[in-house]
């Protein structure tokens, strides 16, 4: 009764504000992307600590990059995540390009990017998962003694400017942390300037 009234009296006081339960949204589909999402973190966290990987692991680990970031982004776009999952950043470490990098030799890293010295940047979600939607370079590493440890990437727009770098540790913990995330409430204010809502999810 009390989460109801406080709807009601929320809605009533602001015309253009419209606020619901999250069971009320449809929503129910999200369930198998959030499967899906914890499965490639254990699919990650495997390789990460598999001493010996062979070309199909890494062919998988591109795979599940992929696919994961899609979904996150799918959730984005469909309000199906906590704003403060939305808003959340990942500190990424970045090396300065030095060459341009071309469809011929996007693949060495060590001679288009200057490993001497590196910057790091807070970046969030949306902007990790477009660069590896959109990745122009894509190249995992691995530690001496096997394991995946880090992932460098860069988009079409970013390859000719910055390389970035996450580990693989983070993809995983990322990945668990969208999967476990469950929005309680939404709520809609129209926007005239931009012609749809705006909306506030926790």
């Amino acid at each position: 009764m009390h989460g109801k009234s406080a709807e009601r009296s929320h809605a009533d006081s602001n015309p253009g504000c419209a606020v619901v339960s999250a069971s009320a949204i449809v929503i129910g589909e999200s369930w198998q992307y959030r499967k899906e999402l914890e499965r490639m973190a254990q699919d990650l966290e495997r390789w990460r600590r598999r001493k010996r990987l062979n070309e199909r692991d890494f062919l998988a680990f591109e795979r599940d990059v992929f696919y994961g970031a899609y979904i996150i982004r799918k959730l984005t776009e469909g309000r199906k995540l906590p704003d403060k999952i939305f808003r959340m950043t990942v500190s990424l470490r970045f090396f300065h390009n030095v060459k341009p990098v071309t469809y011929s030799n996007w693949d060495r890293i060590e001679e288009n990017y200057d490993f001497s010295k590196s910057a790091r940047t807070r970046v969030n979600l949306p902007f990790i998962c477009n660069q590896l939607i959109h990745s122009y370079v894509f190249r995992p590493s691995a530690w001496m003694n096997g394991g995946l440890q880090y992932l460098y990437f860069a988009s079409d727009r970013e390859r000719n400017k910055r390389l970035f770098r996450i580990g693989v540790k983070d993809l995983v913990r990322i990945f668990r942390k969208v999967a476990a995330s469950r929005p309680k409430w939404l709520a809609g204010v129209f926007n005239e300037a931009r012609g749809d809502f705006d909306f506030l999810i926790t």
